[in-house]
């Protein structure tokens, strides 16, 4: 695992908090239009960034084996096969 260390200056948006240490996955990061997901060790996401089309609901995914996201939206595909998605 990998810890990275999120800076936001503006701490209105997103889940990270101003300098708040996560452990990802190695690699398992995805963004889109103006934010970011990044794959917990336990296969959930973190969040950073607009909410402007609901992709911040993609925080309630939970044992995904990878993230993919695109310009409005975030898909996880789950250990069971299952394909969720958040946005638009």
């Amino acid at each position: 695992m990998n810890v990275m260390t999120a800076f936001s200056s503006d701490t209105s948006y997103g889940t990270f908090g101003r300098h708040e240490r996560i452990r990802i996955r190695r690699g398992i990061i995805g963004c889109g239009r103006g934010f970011t997901v990044a794959m917990d060790e336990n296969g959930g996401l973190k969040y950073a960034g607009d909410n402007r089309w609901g992709q911040k609901d993609a925080v309630y995914f939970k044992n995904l084996l990878s993230v993919h996201c695109g310009p409005d939206y975030v898909l996880g595909l789950c250990r069971d096969g299952a394909v969720l998605s958040a946005g638009r």
